[in-house]
């Protein structure tokens, strides 16, 4: 998932920002706001320990 999310970013920032600059920043704000979204279903049943 994280790669896939990663590819994404890489899209927008590259080869989008390069043609349509104006759109990149406004698909940078929209997977910004995925973060919240992620954030809520992750899991911290562990109290926050990383393995």
């Amino acid at each position: 998932m994280l790669a896939d999310l990663d590819r994404q970013r890489q899209a927008i920032a590259g080869r989008i920002a390069a043609n349509h600059p104006d759109l990149a920043v406004e698909m940078l704000w929209r997977f910004l706001d995925l973060a919240k979204s992620l954030g809520d279903r992750c899991d911290c049943s562990d109290e926050g320990v990383v393995f």
